[in-house]
């Protein structure tokens, strides 16, 4: 179930197939314009299924584009601002494309901030992008195919259905797209975890 937003150049998302209604989701690019994929820091894009929608619905990526536009041009105060009036209890960033940018990155931890100390809300998503200085971050974010480092909350891989995973690694238990809604990449602490290719 979800639910679509829009207020003025606004326009985000309530949940999905996979997250609850009380899931804010926002991208800030599209999977066919993301930056980890562009410059070759994404290591699942041959079965990213953010992409997926992409080619499944013609509506998905003029969204995400647009969704684009308006990160750009906000700042964190504005931002925030637009969701005053929304009842979310997490913000999911980036279910498509990338933090673009160590600018993208203070950006969103100033977000991730803000709706801390006002609503309590935790921000939290993945990230292929590495080489950006993550310390001191407030978002809870994990490496998607690298491992953990200063400021992150572990790392992602993906593995086959059935697959081994390595010793210290939780398994994640959604199951073919469907969340188990465990809340563990909304947690605090470094947890590395392996999701099954779905």
């Amino acid at each position: 179930m979800s639910f679509y937003i829009k207020e003025g150049r606004f326009e985000a998302k309530l949940g999905n197939l996979d997250l609850p209604i009380t899931t804010l989701i926002y991208n800030f690019e599209s999977a066919n314009g993301c930056t980890g994929k562009l410059i070759g820091k994404c290591k699942v894009w041959d079965i990213c299924y953010a992409q997926k929608a992409e080619t499944t619905w013609p509506t998905v990526t003029p969204y995400r584009e647009r969704q684009r536009a308006f990160w750009k041009k906000c700042t964190p105060r504005g931002f925030v601002n637009k969701l005053a009036h929304i009842p979310f209890k997490t913000f999911r960033f980036g279910e498509a494309g990338e933090i673009d940018s160590q600018e993208s990155l203070d950006k969103l931890n100033d977000i991730a901030k803000i709706l801390w100390d006002k609503r309590r809300v935790v921000t939290y998503g993945y990230s292929c992008m590495e080489h950006l200085d993550f310390r001191g971050s407030i978002a809870r974010i994990k490496l998607s195919g690298y491992p953990a480092k200063e400021g992150t909350t572990g790392s992602t891989m993906v593995v086959e259905k059935g697959a081994e995973i390595p010793e210290g690694w939780h398994r994640c238990n959604g199951k073919a797209g469907k969340c188990t809604r465990c809340n563990i990449c909304t947690l605090p602490n470094i947890i590395n975890v392996a999701m099954e290719k779905h």
